[in-house]
């Protein structure tokens, strides 16, 4: 499951990953996320993988990913990841970001990390169906 939230004082979205990070749940996440913007618009963004499944998608599917831009373009965007692998996998995302000029996003261990970071805290966040 992939669930939203929205810290909307801060602008902030809350994406919490629960799934396997594969090729065909990423596309689906694409399509929520491209209603989610459509709806709300764009906001600096957090994707928590810390709940995540395994990280089961090629490097170069991930890389080939990279080279298209932001739903979120201009805003900041932190992931969190807990494994070893998954911070490594999104470093590597990142520096393709970059390579297409797009602001790489910055890779934390904690939620906790990525929210002070954004300025804002747990219970701003508000649910949002999608």
């Amino acid at each position: 499951m992939v669930a939203f939230a929205l810290d909307q004082a801060h602008g902030v979205l809350l994406v919490t990953w629960s799934v396997e990070i594969t090729a065909d749940n990423l596309v689906m996440f694409d399509g929520l996320l491209k209603t989610l913007v459509e709806g709300h618009g764009t906001k600096d963004t957090i994707v928590d993988f810390s709940s995540a499944g395994a990280m089961s998608i090629e490097t170069a599917q991930l890389v080939t990913r990279a080279h298209f831009p932001s739903r979120m373009p201009g805003r900041r965007r932190i992931f969190v990841a807990r494994t070893d692998v998954a911070f490594g996998m999104l470093r590597v995302y990142g520096a393709h970001q970059e390579q297409i000029n797009e602001r790489a996003p910055l890779i934390v261990r904690t939620l906790d990390e990525a929210l002070a970071l954004m300025g804002t805290t747990r219970d701003q966040f508000q649910p949002v169906p999608i």
